[in-house]
């Protein structure tokens, strides 16, 4: 379990056979994104592609790693296809 600046993160690998039962679970409790769109199945999402940017080194993987307070990530990243028409993303993420 992480703590950032208060919030909580817990992940679980959920085996693709109970997909439809998590989802069933949750859906009274959450609200799909506003930007997701059904797929083959109904179930509303998109695609995130994000491609991570460090030196030969991997120092600013290896600063996560070590839990170095002051660190950055440089990221672009885009949502949906890759199109002309959808935008792409340079974010620089800092934590200090």
């Amino acid at each position: 379990m992480a703590n950032f600046h208060g919030r909580y993160e817990l992940k679980y690998f959920l085996p693709y056979d109970l997909i439809d039962k998590a989802i069933e679970f949750a859906s009274p409790y959450v609200q799909p994104d506003q930007h997701a769109k059904p797929n083959g199945l109904g179930v509303p999402g998109y695609t995130i592609r994000s491609v991570y940017f460090d030196d030969d080194n991997l120092t600013l993987y290896k600063e996560k790693l070590i839990g170095l307070k002051d660190r950055r990530k440089f990221r672009v990243r885009g949502y949906a296809n890759v199109t002309p028409e959808n935008n792409v993303f340079l974010e620089i993420k800092y934590r200090s």
